[in-house]
């Protein structure tokens, strides 16, 4: 992997991780029906069909850490307490990881919001 495409995707990580955890704290407090809940769906879809468009995305949490794809994850100042947060969040729940097929960019947003409320 170049180091541009490795430069895009720790981006395109680092945005997956901002709009998960935008999703998951927007569900908490609204229903499914609310249009902060769908626009949130929206986005994570979006990034979620980029990000399985050619392969797999594999994620794991590993020594407080994100990995995609192998990769570890680095975030900057800016996003370093959301990837604090998550992994917290994660953590506390026993969640090591996930692996969403490239078959996820059939999911719909019922679907995806069943994922989310599970969470």
């Amino acid at each position: 992997m170049s180091s541009e495409n490795k430069a895009q995707s720790q981006l395109l990580a680092i945005e997956f991780i901002k709009v998960l955890y935008t999703l998951i704290y927007t569900a908490r407090i609204h229903k499914d029906n609310n249009k902060l809940v769908k626009d949130c769906l929206i986005n994570f879809k979006g990034i979620l069909d980029k990000m399985t468009k050619e392969v797999d995305l594999k994620i794991q949490i590993w020594r407080e850490r994100f990995h995609f794809g192998g990769e570890k994850l680095r975030p900057g100042r800016d996003t370093l307490n959301i990837n604090n947060e998550m992994i917290n969040y994660f953590a506390s729940r026993g969640i090591g990881g996930f692996y969403f097929l490239k078959t996820s960019q059939q999911a719909t947003f019922k679907d995806l919001m069943i994922l989310i409320r599970l969470l």
